[in-house]
């Protein structure tokens, strides 16, 4: 008698318009099918079967969003003769499509939609999303903020000469409206380190190592392994350099795996390359010191998409921008341009436009210059200013959720 065959119904739904669903199908004998639309597969073996689908990341015109799958009815087990049915539905990842900001004096971070950073002028309406981040001790300011890969928001808190300080994570569902959320996760820093008491300055690496710039010397890595739940974990790596590493106040990547600092008390962007990133050394010396203004604050980095380095200097209420081929050896680099009348900057970020964003700690407010404003340099009016109806007192931390492509 012939051996009857089994089928298994995939339906998608929710995949966001204008994008393609890549859903993965595996089963024995090393079957595998990728569908994009609904589909019912026949003449299958029998045994078990599991459906697989990636986020998907859409597209907008300054901040992208992600929409993850939920997938029901996997694995499939299948015996001859049997019609099995799967689905799976996409929605838009909470936290997603949003400019995230803190302020330094306490324990806030805002989100301000799409449709609010886009549009132009003084935008004076309260953010789209208020969290107030009640970890650490005392009452410490959480001026640090990154995202993972998988949306998750870290916070780090902030209180000179009190330990121990907290990393605390807060997954997408934690972040999807405003309140006092209990972190999915708090990474109470050692104890043992008296300087580990100001968390100022978060970045992940594409491994999903997340590292911390603190205020008094130190940039620590806690390996991915190490975010998983509480506890104390010690810091994989130390670099420590009470030269370089004082008042560090922001972290960035370039494409190369290497390490931009910046630090509040030295006139001297630091680069520390891929290779001293893998061992801790109690008295590093960087790979590139790129020297500024006599007198500079540097706060803020990030890397242009054309590898450009963009640096915020608070004391002089300026940006500048350093061009690639400035950054691979210790000089005085000439700014390529410079932005003036910046209102005393912190943390920086590009959207998806070009446009620049600035945390304006003096003035209290986050502005954006256009694309086009900082291809010349000088004083700008800014394309959009958002005060966050007064909510954004000491305007610090900046990052998008997720960050430009």
């Amino acid at each position: 008698m012939p051996q009857l065959s089994a089928s298994l119904s995939v339906t998608l739904s929710g995949v966001p318009t204008g994008t393609t669903a890549s859903v993965v199908i595996n089963g024995p004998s090393g079957y595998a099918k990728t569908i994009s639309t609904s589909t019912t597969l026949s003449d299958l073996g029998s045994g078990s079967y599991t459906i697989t689908a990636p986020p998907i990341r859409v597209p907008g015109t300054q901040v992208d969003t992600v929409s993850d799958a939920i997938v029901t009815g996997s694995p499939a087990n299948l015996v001859p003769g049997s019609a099995s049915t799967a689905k799976v539905d996409y929605a838009q990842r909470a936290g997603t499509g949003m400019l995230w900001a803190t302020n330094f004096s306490s324990r806030n971070a805002f989100g301000f939609d799409a449709a609010t950073i886009g549009t132009p002028g003084a935008q004076s309406s309260a953010p789209t999303v208020t969290l107030t981040t009640n970890v650490g001790i005392g009452t410490p300011a959480s001026p640090a903020i990154a995202f993972s890969a998988k949306g998750d928001m870290w916070i780090g808190t902030c209180q000179n000469t009190a330990i121990p300080q907290v990393l605390a994570k807060y997954s997408p569902a934690k972040i999807s409206s405003s309140g006092t959320p209990t972190p999915d996760v708090a990474l109470t820093l050692p104890v043992t380190n008296g300087s580990y008491d100001c968390a100022a300055a978060l970045a992940f690496d594409p491994a999903g190592n997340l590292w911390v710039g603190m205020y008094h010397g130190h940039v620590l890595r806690f390996n991915a392994s190490d975010l998983a739940a509480s506890g104390t974990p010690s810091p994989a790596i130390d670099l420590t350099s009470t030269t370089y590493f004082t008042g560090v106040l922001d972290l960035a990547f370039d494409s190369s795996g290497n390490l931009f600092v910046a630090s509040y008390y030295s006139p001297v962007i630091s680069r520390l390359s891929a290779s001293q990133l893998l061992t801790s050394n109690s008295a590093i010396v960087p790979a590139v010191l790129l020297t500024l203004a006599p007198g500079s604050g540097p706060g803020g980095l990030v890397v242009g998409g054309d590898g450009s380095l963009w640096v915020s200097d608070y004391n002089h209420s300026t940006i500048i921008k350093l061009k690639a081929a400035d950054l691979g050896a210790s000089a005085t680099p000439t700014p390529a341009l410079t932005l003036t009348n910046c209102h005393g900057p912190e943390q920086l970020a590009f959207d998806n436009a070009g446009n620049l964003w600035v945390a304006a700690y003096d003035t209290k407010n986050i502005f954006a210059i256009s694309a086009a404003d900082i291809a010349t340099g000088g004083s700008k009016t800014p394309l959009t200013t958002l005060s966050g109806n007064g909510a954004l007192s000491t305007a610090f931390g900046l990052r998008f959720n997720p960050g430009a492509p």
